[in-house]
C-alpha cells in the first residue's frame, strides 16, 4: 500500500472508489550563506556544462547534473531525487538563493514527506549556512474512480467566497480535445487553485509512460477496476501559506487533513446538479460523491517507505539491432562466414550431430565478441574525432552513465553519505569530477573474419 492511506472507512459509497492520494510539487526555498569552496565547485562546473550541456556534479549531499544556464551565478541541477535552482546573484530575492522542487514520480516511488524534507535540508546544508528555510508551494491530488470528467458542468462548482460566480465562467477555465471535454481549472493562476482532470487521459501524453505505469499501479494497489480516473488536484502557493501560517514546512505533516478539509468543504464543492444563476448556495446540494472525497484522511508513514521501480529498459535484441544496424551504416559490419553452407535447421542440425553444440556455440560466441568490440572501437572514435580533450570524452561517458544509472537502477533508501561514482572522485579525490583517463586500444586489423566486422581468434 502507498505510505499515505485511506482510514477504513473513510469512503463508504460504492460508487466512487479513492483510488490514490499523495503530495506533489513540494517547493522549498532557503537562505544560504554559500560557502566558497561551494561556489568555486559550481563555477568550475558550471563552465563545463555551458560548453557541453550538462556536467556532473557533487556538493556533499547533492549529487547531480548540473544543466547549461542562460543566466550567470543561476545553477540549474537535477537528479533522480529532486531538482533545482541555486543563486548568488542579485537575482535572489531576499536572499533565498536555494530553491529545490521535489515533484513528479519521485512521489509515486517514495511518498514519505519526512523522507524528501530531510534530503532538502542535507542539500542546502551541503552548499553552506543555512539561515533559514521555508515552503513556497505544495499540490495535493486525490485520484477517484467514479467520477467521470464527462459529467461534470462548471454550473456545478461552488466557488470561493467573494470570488465570481461559475456560471459567470471567469473563475474557471476549460480544457478539452477535440469536443471531448477533460478537466476544469479553478481560479487558475490564484494563490489557491485547483483542478479536476481525467488522469487516465493525461498519463496516455506522449513523455508519460514511465510515470503512467507508476501511476497505475498505485491505483491497483487501492483497488482500481480499471475504469476512468479523476484528479482532484489541490494548489497553494506563497502568499497563501502565509495567510495560513504554513510557510515552515515542518508544521505541513500535522496540518494535512485540515488542509484537505478546507479546500474540500470551505474553499470549493461539487454540487449535485447545476445551479442557475442568481441561486443562493444553501438551496443546493453538495454531490454525495464530494462528500466521499472530503472525506480522505492523510496519514504519513511511521518509517521510510520506499517503492522500489522496475523498468525494462530496451531488450538485449533491440539493442543488438541497433548496434548491427549503426556498424553497417558506417560499412564496419564485415559479411558473415556461416559455420555451414545452408544455414536452415536441417543443416545446423546435421553439424551438431556430427561435431556437437560447441562448434556452434563457439561461433555464436565468436560473432557477438567482434560485432562487440567492433561497435566498441567506432564508438570510441567518435567520442575522440574532434579537437576536444580526452576530458570531454569522458564527461560525456560519465553523464550519460549517471543519468542511465540513476534511471534503472533499484534505488534503496539512500544513506547518509551516498557513494560517489567513479568519475566524480578525480586523481586527487577532490570529487570536482576532473578525472582524466588515459585510453588506451589498438585497432584490430582487418584480418578476414569467419563471424563479423573484426578478428578475435
Amino acid at each position: 500500500m502507498s505510505a499515505l492511506e485511506l482510514e477504513p472507512g473513510s469512503v463508504t459509497r460504492p460508487s466512487l472508489r479513492v483510488v490514490g492520494h499523495r503530495l506533489d510539487n513540494l517547493r522549498l526555498a532557503y537562505h544560504v550563506n554559500l560557502s566558497k569552496a561551494a561556489i568555486a565547485t559550481l563555477e568550475r562546473r558550471a563552465a563545463v556544462a555551458d560548453m557541453h550541456g550538462v556536467a556532473s556534479l557533487r556538493i556533499g549531499a547533492l549529487v547531480c547534473r548540473l544543466r547549461r544556464s542562460p543566466r550567470p551565478g543561476v545553477f540549474k541541477w537535477q537528479n533522480v531525487r529532486a531538482r533545482g535552482e541555486i543563486r548568488f546573484d542579485a537575482s535572489a530575492m531576499a536572499g533565498w538563493n536555494v530553491e529545490i522542487i521535489v515533484d513528479g514520480s519521485v512521489w509515486l516511488e517514495n511518498p514519505n514527506l519526512g523522507a524528501h524534507q530531510n534530503y532538502c535540508d542535507a542539500v542546502a546544508a551541503s552548499l553552506g549556512e543555512v539561515n533559514q528555510g521555508r515552503m513556497r508551494a505544495v499540490h495535493m491530488n486525490v485520484d477517484v474512480e467514479g467520477l467521470p470528467v464527462r459529467e461534470l458542468e462548471r454550473e456545478m462548482f461552488l466557488m470561493p467566497r467573494g470570488s465570481k460566480s461559475a456560471v459567470d465562467g471567469h473563475e474557471i477555465k476549460i480544457h478539452g480535445k477535440a469536443l471531448q471535454v477533460t478537466g476544469f481549472s479553478i481560479c487558475p493562476g490564484n494563490i489557491v487553485m485547483a483542478a479536476i482532470y481525467d488522469k487516465t487521459e493525461e498519463i496516455k501524453l506522449a513523455g508519460h509512460a514511465s510515470r503512467g505505469e507508476l501511476e497505475r499501479a498505485r491505483w491497483r494497489e487501492n483497488g482500481w477496476q480499471g475504469g476512468q480516473v479523476t484528479r482532484i488536484e489541490f494548489r497553494v502557493r506563497s502568499e497563501a501559506l502565509d495567510e495560513m501560517t504554513l510557510r515552515d514546512p515542518r508544521l505541513l505533516p500535522r496540518r494535512l487533513d485540515a488542509l484537505w478539509r478546507y479546500f474540500t468543504r470551505d474553499w470549493f464543492r461539487l454540487l449535485e446538479e447545476k445551479r442557475e444563476e442568481g441561486t443562493r448556495a444553501r438551496a443546493t446540494k453538495v454531490d454525495p460523491r464530494w462528500t466521499d472525497v472530503q472525506t480522505v484522511r492523510w496519514s504519513l508513514p511511521s518509517g521510510d517507505i520506499m517503492r522500489r521501480r522496475h523498468r525494462g529498459g530496451a531488450s538485449v535484441a533491440q539493442a543488438a539491432g541497433s548496434v548491427q544496424s549503426a556498424l553497417a551504416a558506417r560499412g564496419r559490419l564485415a559479411p558473415v562466414r556461416l559455420p555451414s553452407d545452408a544455414p536452415n535447421e536441417a543443416a545446423l542440425g546435421a553439424l551438431m550431430a556430427e561435431k556437437g553444440t560447441s562448434e556452434i556455440e563457439r561461433w555464436v560466441t565468436r560473432y557477438c565478441f567482434n560485432v562487440g568490440a567492433s561497435f566498441a572501437m567506432m564508438w570510441r572514435d567518435e567520442l575522440l574525432a574532434s579537437e576536444a580533450s580526452t576530458a570531454v570524452a569522458v564527461e560525456t561517458l560519465a553523464v550519460a552513465n549517471l543519468a542511465v544509472f540513476d534511471r534503472f537502477a533499484e534505488r534503496a533508501p539512500a544513506p547518509d553519505d551516498p557513494p560517489v561514482p567513479w568519475w566524480l572522485v578525480g586523481d586527487s579525490g577532490a570529487g570536482d569530477g576532473s578525472l582524466l583517463l588515459t585510453l588506451q586500444g589498438v585497432r584490430p586489423g582487418n584480418r578476414e573474419s569467419d563471424c563479423g566486422a573484426v578478428s578475435s581468434d
